[in-house]
């Protein structure tokens, strides 16, 4: 039980003898302020990748969720000729207007309504089936 006990307090009073040793790194406000800068930099480059001088986003991703068709071939086709390009507001317009087409011509006609998001490089659109 001594040996125990001895042992115990030789590692208690290595501990308290390295611990103040041991901190964590501190960053100064400067470096703070200068690492912060950098990632609004980074974030300005990429948003300026994204967006265009004429409005334009860069589009790499469609994607296609709710009441989905089981053509979706067709639908990936239809929508392949859109991804990876700069869109204006008008062609991803366009693009809804050629899924309600795709669907009227499925027979949904006035059977669902479209809505999308675009989040950073990415077009989300939904498709509701709505009961007129």
């Amino acid at each position: 039980m001594d040996i125990l006990m001895s042992n115990f307090s030789r590692i208690l009073v290595a501990l308290v003898f390295f611990m103040p040793a041991m901190s964590f790194a501190q960053t100064s406000p400067v470096a703070e302020v200068g690492r912060a800068q950098e990632l609004m930099d980074s974030h300005r480059k990429f948003s300026d990748q994204l967006t265009s001088d004429d409005g334009r986003v860069l589009i790499r991703h469609i994607v296609v969720s709710g009441f989905v068709l089981k053509d979706k071939q067709r639908l990936e086709s239809l929508l392949r000729s859109y991804q990876n390009k700069r869109l204006s507001q008008q062609q991803i317009q366009d693009i809804i207007n050629t899924l309600k087409s795709f669907y009227l011509e499925a027979g949904y006609a006035d059977l669902v309504d479209i809505d999308y998001t675009v989040e950073k490089d990415k077009l989300s659109i939904n498709i509701f089936l709505t009961s007129r």
